[in-house]
């Protein structure tokens, strides 16, 4: 049975201080805010910016926010991008950055015995690749080698909570 995904919801509602993720582990799907992306093989109406696993799910939601992971650091250091991804009005010299990532969306789906987070970042990654023909704009690279073995379900399991076809 595939773990049943969150609602998705905005980076600043206060997820991170949920009992139900303290020492989760799972993946999460950071995205924006109803903006469709261009992607190498079709359009992502997702806006999926980066796909990820954590063995604390709890501890990653809160790095996110404060610019303490690769993907929102990015966005940080890279205020054109910021805007493009999250709000056209941040400026370069902004001092609210963390309010601003706060606009980014996330979904979370937490590992069963069945699913590692290794297992379930894979499908999510995978999926996404053949779909689209690429990574998720924040994602800087796909693990070395799919530890998993690819079925219908899989693939099925994750286009249904984001609208793939």
């Amino acid at each position: 049975m595939y773990p049943t995904w969150s609602n998705t919801i905005s980076l600043k509602e206060r997820i991170a201080d949920s009992v139900e993720y303290k020492g989760e582990s799972g993946i999460y799907v950071l995205s924006t805010s109803n903006m469709p992306l261009n992607r190498a093989m079709g359009v992502d109406t997702s806006g999926i910016l980066y796909i990820g696993k954590s063995s604390n799910l709890k501890s990653r939601i809160s790095a996110l926010k404060t610019s303490n992971h690769n993907a929102t650091w990015f966005l940080f250091q890279n205020r054109s991008l910021a805007r493009f991804y999250i709000n056209s009005e941040i400026k370069d010299d902004d001092k609210k950055m963390s309010h601003h990532v706060g606009e980014l969306n996330i979904t979370l789906a937490k590992s069963t015995p069945e699913f590692s987070e290794s297992i379930l970042e894979t499908i999510a990654l995978f999926t996404y690749v053949n779909n689209f023909g690429e990574t998720p704009p924040l994602n800087s690279a796909l693990p070395r080698r799919w530890e998993h073995e690819m079925n219908p379900d899989d693939v099925e399991w994750f286009n249904k909570k984001f609208n793939h076809a």
